[in-house]
């Protein structure tokens, strides 16, 4: 119907504003400051510094935040099958052993070598590492934990006055270290250091350092997913000794390990 005044066949467009009725849609009320009142707490006004959430973040992770979430991700592992862990090898992250043997109170626990070494490199002068991980060498790689133990004062004679937390480290954590030394040498080139794992982590952030933003966890799961596929591809190394170092296992483990082969 034309509008009136005119003699155009179209439709004015007042006339199809009111003919057409929007979609039902939520109402968003967003606050506004208009005085400028709102103080925020986390990062006050006109600060560019925010160091201050470090403190923060620490103090939640303090509070055993850190703790329950990898109790939780155990959890989630034992919920799937996974209903025994021999052995673990892990970082120094607090609470991670406490976590292992809450879900899988059988599990050894051991240190990585390899993070036992890189610890209290930024405690030793840029020349002294590689000596120190080179003399350190006899420690990890001693033929049971006496000869260990020898090796260790030792090493501690000729760097234990020039770099004191460097030893005591080690000492500190030995309940944890020395666990591999009742494993056979080929156990223990299989078991001893958690790098594998921080490969895949490499991997995973090349993934993802092109992307600063992802719209829900969705896209960020299937990019992973993705990724894990391309690094599986690639390991194809077969262990050395393999069926000796399964043997071992069997007679340390016994029926622990045999009746899930």
């Amino acid at each position: 119907m034309p509008c009136q005044g005119t003699v155009s066949r179209t439709p004015c467009r007042n006339s199809w504003r009111q003919r057409w009725t929007p979609p039902s849609a939520t109402q968003i009320d967003v606050p506004r400051d208009r005085n400028g009142e709102s103080e925020p707490k986390l990062v006050p006004k006109y600060q560019r510094d925010i160091s201050g959430i470090e403190e923060k973040v620490i103090s939640l992770y303090a509070r055993g935040m850190g703790t329950r979430d990898i109790h939780d991700q155990l959890n989630g592992l034992h919920n799937r099958g996974v209903k025994d862990v021999l052995s673990s090898c892990v970082d120094g992250l607090p609470g991670f052993k406490g976590a292992i043997q809450a879900v899988f109170p059988k599990a050894g626990i051991q240190r990585c070598v390899i993070h036992m070494l890189r610890n209290p490199s930024k405690y030793i002068s840029y020349k002294g590492p590689k000596k120190f991980a080179s003399d350190f060498k006899a420690v990890y790689n001693a033929p049971s934990e006496a000869a260990a133990l020898a090796e260790l004062e030792s090493v501690e004679g000729t760097w234990g006055k020039k770099y004191p937390y460097a030893i005591s480290n080690w000492e500190g954590n030995w309940e944890d270290v020395s666990s591999p030394f009742q494993f056979p040498d080929d156990i223990r080139r299989v078991m001893y250091t958690t790098d594998i794992i921080g490969g895949l982590n490499r991997q995973y952030r090349k993934a993802t350092k092109t992307k600063s933003v992802f719209p829900s966890d969705t896209p960020l799961e299937k990019m992973l997913f993705l990724a894990s596929r391309n690094v599986t591809k690639k390991w194809t190394q077969r262990y050395r000794n393999w069926d000796q170092v399964l043997d071992q296992l069997i007679v340390l483990y016994g029926e622990r390990l045999t009746q899930h082969l």
